[in-house]
């Protein structure tokens, strides 16, 4: 095994595999499975990481725990895990990992590129990157990196396995429309509609997808650029639907927390004010992805009804430059309401440590402290 194996903070032997399986593509970043899907990608064309042992990585937003924290330099509830496989063959082996900026991270980090300091310098910014998200999102991902100059292949961008058969139900609704509009005569059956579903999450472009790319007027090229962007807001409308009734149900829980009887004057005044500041900004932070997806629901429609691909291809040529703001938001909303719901069970009698609490909350609000949503990209233009 790679010296730098041996070098590492913290070694797991659970079971990798239901984690892999079973987990959103917002919290966990299976290059391992990517790889061994894509074996014949030539070695070294648009690499997640340039080091070889990096690039089979797992990479996890993971709730500490508390004998965790003592590998951070500052105090924080969540950090960015790296688990190398054992066996990548065989995940049931477990791994070894490190956390993105734990102690003596940088010197890590060189001990996988011994023989090049410049991609040590490379892999070490791009993890930081992803330690710097709240999510793991693909789309987030591709266009965070992006911005950031970094030549990554689309594959390792691919909705994972568990998001696409949670969501295959839902595309499938979605996308009809499309589909009729596509093959216009001819009768589709809900077989072919839901093999086409699934192709379309999967970024195949073979003969019985062709009628959809021909609605789109793309070459397979500019289908497959454009498609991304189409698959991202589907993503987020799914998700959307998905988390909204977990993030109210939180934001009701949170106004019901009640610090009567802390002693503490400020400290009872300072939970007080952050409830209130953490369920507005949780409404605010919804409306605004709301917004964004009204705006895509609005083009897909008018494209459907009208047939005005030109106003649609505008809208995804645009599109990515709002994935940022929006999958930042989701992923924080996301983490809110999953955390919140762990540390705060809604079956169990809460037995707060107002302390705790207020430190939580004070974090909680700090996350959600957003610049206004600028939409004005993508708002159709006037005709």
């Amino acid at each position: 095994m790679h010296t730098a194996a041996k070098r590492m903070a913290q070694v797991t032997y659970r079971s990798l595999v239901a984690l892999t399986q079973t987990a959103s593509s917002s919290r966990v970043l299976n290059l391992n499975h990517v790889n061994q899907m894509a074996a014949d990608r030539r070695q070294g064309e648009g690499p997640f990481f340039t080091s070889t042992t990096l690039n089979r990585a797992i990479v996890i937003k993971h709730r500490l725990r508390t004998n965790e924290t003592q590998y951070l330099d500052r105090d924080r509830r969540t950090a960015t895990k790296v688990i190398i496989p054992l066996v990548t063959e065989d995940l049931k082996l477990g791994g070894q990992s490190f956390f993105v900026n734990q102690k003596g991270f940088r010197d890590l980090i060189a001990s996988f590129h011994e023989n090049d300091p410049g991609d040590a310098e490379r892999d070490g910014r791009l993890l930081e990157l992803l330690d710097s998200l709240p999510s793991l999102d693909p789309f987030l991902l591709k266009e965070l990196l992006d911005r950031n100059g970094f030549g990554i292949d689309p594959s390792y961008f691919a909705i994972s396995e568990a998001d696409q058969k949670a969501m295959n139900a839902f595309v499938v609704g979605e996308i009809e429309p499309l589909v009729r509009l596509s093959f216009g005569q001819l009768e589709v059956s809900s077989s072919a509609i839901n093999r086409i579903a699934h192709k379309v999450l999967n970024s195949y472009d073979d003969e019985e997808v062709a009628p959809i790319r021909a609605a789109f007027r793309m070459s397979a090229d500019e289908y497959r650029i454009r498609a991304f962007s189409w698959k991202g807001f589907l993503y987020y409308k799914w998700k959307m639907r998905v988390e909204m009734p977990l993030i109210t149900e939180v934001a009701n829980r949170i106004k019901e927390v009640n610090p009567s009887r802390v002693p503490d004057y400020f400290l009872r005044e300072s939970i007080v004010e952050a409830k209130k500041t953490i369920v507005r900004n949780l409404h605010l932070a919804a409306s605004d992805v709301f917004a964004a997806l009204r705006l895509y629901e609005s083009a897909f429609t008018h494209f459907v009804e009208n047939q005005d691909v030109q106003a649609f291809q505008r809208f995804l040529t645009i599109a990515p430059s709002i994935f940022l703001q929006v999958g930042i938001r989701l992923g924080v909303l996301s983490h809110i309401q999953s955390y919140w719901s762990y540390r705060f069970p809604p079956q169990a009698k809460p037995r707060y440590d107002f302390e705790e609490m207020n430190d939580l909350m004070q974090e909680m609000v700090a996350s959600l402290e957003f610049d206004p949503l600028n939409l004005e990209g993508l708002k159709p233009e006037p005709t």
